[in-house]
């Protein structure tokens, strides 16, 4: 790896790591985020994926006498589309079905349409997108009780680019990071209450059909006005296979 990008590599890091901080009552977690993507090419401009998330709670907590137990708090399946307008452009639709605590005697269920569009910019090697996406959630949060709606939306920058040349050749690596602003303009003090998630991975271009992407996220938003925050501390593993 080059030195300017294993500089890079660890001022992300180091940015992530600092950013985990506490006070007495702040909510900490540690999580891990496995991720399973298949692909699937529809014709030259157009990608099918249908996508797998898992999230777990890897660390028991309790908060103001509230429970958090070591647990998978969610299971989605993604359905969804990709298509390229021009090389700069690219507009993709994705339906979420997800399960919350699946496995607990709690279970519940949210249904999540999105769109998005993705500008692309290419400066030799380095590849930048900003990401626009806007997001339906219908949260069943009790069984007992009918779906909530929420809209939501999401702008990301990412920046990823290889480590090994000008090119991602197969058996290279590459890097990828984001910063990632999420806001519910239907709830009240919606920019108070955002979430805000910061990422850094490598991943290797295993073959032309296999990438394995492993990475650290942080993730942070406010609890109440009293400055209370919530951090989680994903580690996150992409296995994505083309079809």
């Amino acid at each position: 790896m080059k030195k300017n990008n294993r500089v890079i590599l660890s001022s992300v890091i180091i940015v992530i790591l600092f950013s985990f901080h506490s006070t007495a009552q702040d909510r900490n977690f540690l999580g891990w985020q496995p991720t399973f993507l298949l692909q699937k090419k529809f014709d030259e401009k157009t990608n099918l994926f249908l996508q797998f998330n898992t999230e777990l709670n890897l660390l028991e907590k309790k908060y103001a006498n509230r429970n958090f137990p070591s647990e998978v708090t969610l299971m989605d399946i993604r359905p969804g589309f990709s298509t390229d307008l021009n090389p700069n452009l690219n507009i993709a639709g994705c339906f979420v079905f997800r399960l919350r605590r699946p496995f607990s005697e709690d279970v519940t269920t949210e249904l999540r349409p999105w769109q998005q569009l993705t500008f692309i910019h290419r400066i030799n090697k380095y590849r930048v997108r900003n990401r626009l996406r806007t997001e339906q959630r219908w949260i069943r949060r009790n069984e007992s009780k009918p779906y909530e709606f929420d809209l939501r939306t999401r702008y990301r920058l990412s920046i990823d680019f290889p480590l090994q040349g000008e090119r991602l050749d197969n058996k290279e690596f590459y890097l990828n990071s984001s910063y990632e602003l999420l806001v519910t303009p239907t709830i009240d003090d919606a920019f108070f209450f955002r979430n805000n998630r910061t990422y850094v991975g490598i991943g290797n271009k295993i073959n032309d059909k296999n990438k394995l992407e492993f990475g650290l996220e942080w993730q942070h938003e406010n609890l109440n006005k009293e400055g209370n925050i919530e951090n989680t501390f994903f580690i996150r593993t992409v296995w994505v296979v083309k079809i």
